[in-house]
């Protein structure tokens, strides 16, 4: 009986590791109705980025940026030079970093920031082939 409970302890142990060591990232949507949840968190979010003068932002869609509808993320980098050519023609990205609640960026008009920006990457990572 001591046996079977000790082998169902370390299969518990076991199961249970991968989950602690590799959080779940909350999505944009999630960071957006719920940013006091996220403050301090490190995460990982798909959306259309925009690098622009007074806007570096993460959007949840294209017609979000488009039609000024406010469902957006500041951009908070550490370095003007991190700020590339190439990188502003990046539409749909990949960003990674440290949630942060409480800076509202330019003017106060964004839900939250994405501070210590570690990836910044066209989403999705290579060209998608569309059938003819």
């Amino acid at each position: 009986m001591q046996r079977l409970l000790l082998i169902l302890a370390q299969m518990l142990l076991a199961s249970a590791a991968p989950a602690q060591m590799l959080p779940k990232s909350p999505t944009l949507l999630q960071i957006l109705v719920a940013p006091d949840q996220y403050h301090g968190r490190q995460v990982q979010v798909l959306g259309y980025c925009r690098l622009e003068f007074e806007g570096f932002a993460i959007y949840l869609s294209k017609e979000d940026y488009t039609y000024g509808l406010g469902n957006m993320v500041w951009l908070k980098f550490e370095k003007d030079e991190d700020i590339t050519p190439q990188r502003r023609k990046i539409e749909y990205c990949l960003v990674q970093g440290t949630y942060n609640a409480k800076d509202r960026g330019h003017m106060g008009l964004f839900i939250g920031a994405i501070e210590n920006i570690k990836r910044y990457e066209p989403w999705p990572p290579y060209p998608v082939k569309r059938p003819k």
